[in-house]
């Protein structure tokens, strides 16, 4: 990856109303209550910079006390992402019969 070329804004506090941020929070709910995962993905390979910029975007969303303790690996081998897609699928198959031996 290139150098980081973010560049570093102070935080301003604009005022704000409450019926603002009520109907600010209805549209983020609705928004949320129509996410769906989606498990179908595109081999179309995806432009370099547009995945550059999209691990800039996640690198910046808040953490606990800013450590970001996170880590982003872009892969564009084909076999390789198959590997770590089938161990995935493994994983999450193992995670949710232990989910279900505890609830069940």
């Amino acid at each position: 990856m290139e150098e980081d070329k973010s560049v570093h804004m102070s935080y301003k506090v604009s005022p704000r109303n409450f019926k603002s941020i009520e109907v600010e929070s209805e549209d983020l709910n609705i928004s949320y209550q129509e996410r769906r995962s989606c498990r179908h993905f595109s081999f179309k390979p995806l432009p370099k910079e547009l995945i550059e910029n999209l691990i800039r975007i996640a690198a910046s969303a808040p953490s606990g006390a800013h450590k970001q303790p996170w880590h982003f690996v872009a892969i564009s081998d084909p076999i390789l992402k198959r590997r770590l897609g089938k161990r995935q699928r493994k994983r999450n198959a193992l995670f949710i019969k232990k989910e279900q031996s505890i609830t069940g």
